[in-house]
């Protein structure tokens, strides 16, 4: 038999008998796998990714026939389809991959000219030439068990736990190149899997490919809890019960707007409000005015301001104090610290001083002689938020006869999802392919999406809308997510440098889903920030890097606990702890006021709508990525965790999985209880979160 002959069979045996009724297209088959080295299997595979890649509404799509209305039924070789098929070989074999962390040249990264395809899906065709296999690899390490927290009741009242420092495991995990039971769904290490031809092709690095210790487990708290096993296999239905804090009306306000009273106004309703939760929790019987000369000790109430300094940092020199209207005619006065030494109350026993920012809201004890400032005696540290808490009987339904008294998974992640090099999207395809293989019950992605600051796009070198470039990396990927495990509810909260979002104001209104994203149905979209609920447990997060811009302005200084008693417990000195503590007593997700200089118009900050960044109560998960180094830790009973980014530049970033697990069985079921009866979350106890490399 001729080698045409045998060629001719395997092109009838990939793609079935009838393709020999029509010489064209034979003919066709023949010359691509010719003349571009392609076996038939092959290229079957890229012709039915190619048509995967298609909007559904395509009338080529292998769904488009139930989606219009009528039956499924299999449909044969198309011409057209070979036709730009070859068009995407052709210049996905010219295109020479470029030197490891180098960005593509113009010419690499640049799409094909105006009126010819513009997609390259070689990225997904190469990942399905041939079946995955799972690789034997050593399993992944399990760091040694941590402690159980002890409690100590401080002068507040507040219970605050002392854990031991997250373990880090000694050995390194492994990635599985396949996914079980998934067959062909999985993914490969090749960028861009579900293109099509409103997707830009960028010339893949290899960089990302190439990054040491995939999935590697990099820190554990409460390691001696089990890892969640996920959603089970064949589960069409979200298990979890999800809800938001909250209304969207809310959110969708008008900004560059804002009047200058409007935000005058706040500001100083800011204060007063904060003045009065802090005098009935200490009993204060009246604030007065700092700026007010006063030979005895007062209380006074204000915000933290500073004069510009050479550094750009708070000194002891620049800080004053702002009044509101109501309490000292909105004055500021100068604030110097007593010669004998400033003490601290109500503070964290162990941390040993206090920390101060542009916008802090603070309490002070002391006294204005004359002199034109106000010498502080006593810094009082804000009155802590409660903790949530549910009935008995809705911890039962929800743990018990929701869950089975299984824990649930939680996955989260924070843009950027792409490398510098590339628009590509491999660290976003690798996270997939970790939720395909973990099956969370939630998978929290949050912005930028589309980042208006990756270097391509600020440079114009792009040929496709956001939308589009947002739809084919992300909409698609989601959408195989979500169609393989339908149990896994996924969240989007935007960022304020994503492009795809119409509001750039902080806070920020959801995304909208609108058609040109392509986001499947059951995806939520929530504001930034948002809180909300997975089951009984609170989540607050905030795609707005808060962390890096307190650690910029933070102003620490040391001081004697007024309140401190031998044998109390002290929690360890932890910086990264105490810009959460920022948070949590601040009671705002941005209690920054103004931002930094350097970042504002990063920030976009409305001050106006600043009751939309408040925290009612205290969450207990806190979620605030950070260009600072990834953390998790307990801070007041809550569950601080830094995920850090996805992607850092051209190297891969990192992600969170979290396993919470239900409260004892006989805890919650005890005869002769209250089933009405408010019991504590204490997910700080039930919670295990490891950070992992992408």
């Amino acid at each position: 038999m001729s080698s045409e002959a045998q060629l001719r069979d395997q092109i009838a045996e990939a793609f079935g008998e009838s393709v020999l009724a029509d010489a064209a297209l034979m003919d066709e088959c023949i010359s691509i796998s010719r003349i571009y080295a392609l076996p038939p299997i092959e290229l079957k595979y890229k012709y039915e990714a190619y048509l995967l890649s298609l909007p559904t509404t395509h009338p080529r799509h292998p769904a488009y026939a139930s989606t219009a209305g009528g039956s499924k039924k299999k449909q044969g070789l198309d011409r057209e389809v070979l036709g730009e098929l070859r068009r995407i070989v052709a210049r996905e074999q010219q295109n020479a991959a470029p030197k490891t962390g180098a960005v593509p040249t113009t010419s690499a990264r640049r799409g094909p000219l105006p009126g010819t395809f513009n997609g390259d899906i070689g990225g997904l065709l190469n990942t399905l030439t041939t079946p995955a296999r799972t690789r034997p690899g050593p399993s992944r390490p399990v760091a040694p068990p941590g402690t159980t927290p002890r409690f100590n009741a401080g002068p507040s009242g507040m219970a605050t736990p002392n854990f031991a420092t997250p373990t880090r495991p000694a050995g390194n995990g492994s990635r599985a190149a396949a996914l079980s039971g998934l067959g062909d769904t999985s993914f490969g290490s090749s960028p861009g899997p579900l293109l099509n031809d409103a997707t830009p092709r960028h010339a893949s690095s290899s960089t990302f490919s190439a990054r040491p210790r995939p999935n590697e487990l990099l820190e554990t708290l409460n390691a001696h809890l089990d890892p969640a096993d996920g959603v089970p296999h064949g589960m069409s239905k979200q298990r979890v019960q999800m809800g938001a804090k909250g209304r969207r009306e809310e959110w969708d306000y008008r900004y560059m707007f804002e009047k200058v009273s409007e935000r005058s106004n706040k500001l100083d309703m800011m204060i007063d409000d904060a003045a009065d939760r802090f005098r009935d929790a200490y009993g204060i019987e009246e604030l007065t005015d700092p700026s007010a000369i006063s030979q005895e000790p007062t209380h006074v109430f204000g915000r933290i301001i500073s004069t510009p300094t050479d550094t750009g940092k708070p000194t002891d020199s620049s800080l004053q104090l702002e009044s509101s209207r109501a309490m000292g005619n909105g004055k500021r006065t100068p604030l110097r610290f007593a010669s004998t030494g400033v003490k601290v109350r109500e503070g964290t026993p162990g941390v040993g001083g206090f920390g101060w920012f542009p916008g802090c809201l603070v309490g002070l004890k002391g006294r204005n002689g004359g002199g034109g400032s106000f010498e502080v005696d006593e810094v009082i540290m804000p009155p802590p938020l409660e903790m949530e808490r549910t009935a008995r009987a809705g911890l039962v339904a929800l743990q018990q006869d929701r869950m089975s008294g299984a824990a649930v998974q939680v996955m989260l992640a924070a843009g950027p999802y792409t490398l510098d090099a590339d628009l590509n999207y491999e660290p976003f395809e690798a996270l997939i392919e970790a939720a395909l293989r973990d099956r969370p019950d939630v998978l929290v992605l949050l912005g930028p999406f589309v980042d208006a600051s990756h270097p391509l796009i600020k440079v114009g070198d792009i040929d496709s809308t956001p939308m589009e470039l947002f739809k084919q990396q992300i909409s698609t990927r989601l959408t195989l997510l979500m169609e393989s495990t339908p149990g896994t509810a996924v969240i989007l909260v935007p960022s304020v440098r994503d492009l795809i979002s119409r509001h750039v104001a902080f806070p920020q209104t959801p995304l909208e889903k609108s058609v040109e994203l392509g986001l499947p149905k059951k995806v939520r979209m929530l504001p930034n920030p948002a809180n909300f609920y997975v089951n009984e447990t609170l989540f607050s997060v905030s795609s707005m890097d808060v962390l890096f811009h307190l650690r910029k302005e933070e102003y620490f200084r040391r001081a004697e606990e007024a309140d401190f008693e031998p044998g109390m417990e002290v929690a360890p000195k932890d910086a990264m702890a105490e810009l959460c503590r920022h948070v949590l007593g601040q009671r705002s997700m941005y209690p920054i006021v103004p931002p930094p200089a350097d970042v504002s118009a990063d920030v976009n900050l409305d001050v106006s709508h600043h009751e939309l960044l408040e925290l009612e109560v205290a969450p207990d998960v806190l979620i605030l990525p950070s260009r600072l180094k990834y953390f998790a830790k307990i801070v007041d009973s809550v569950v601080a965790v830094n995920p850090s980014y996805l992607v850092k530049g051209n190297s891969a970033g990192t992600y969170c999985k979290m396993s919470i697990h239900p409260h004892p069985k006989e805890r919650l079921m005890r005869a002769g209880e209250d089933e009405e009866e408010e019991v504590d979350h204490e997910v700080y106890e039930r919670a295990r979160v490891d950070l992992m490399r992408i």
